[in-house]
């Protein structure tokens, strides 16, 4: 084999081979609603060197009013003026 034929073999190969993956868990709680006030909690769970490292991240969030006049929910404008839109308006 040669060139593109030869790696898309070594390519392939890898894919079937057996790995080590470390296991990992996410879980998620919500409390509260979206009209007032949130909290998010998530804790990760990853398997390092055979022993569980937990990472926990939590958000407290409140109501802050409606959105300013030409800012669709989920934008921000920042600091220079540039407006940053949001990555689900087309959902």
């Amino acid at each position: 084999m040669e060139g593109d034929a030869h790696h898309l073999a070594i390519f392939l190969g890898n894919l079937r081979r057996p790995r080590a993956r470390p296991d990992a868990r996410l879980a998620v709680t919500f409390k509260g609603d979206l009209a007032r006030a949130y909290t998010l909690s998530a804790d990760a769970t990853v398997q390092v060197n055979g022993k569980s490292k937990v990472q926990r991240t939590e958000l407290a969030a409140m109501f802050q009013g409606a959105c300013p006049a030409g800012l669709a929910p989920g934008a921000k404008k920042m600091r220079g003026g540039m407006l940053m839109k949001s990555l689900y308006t087309d959902r």
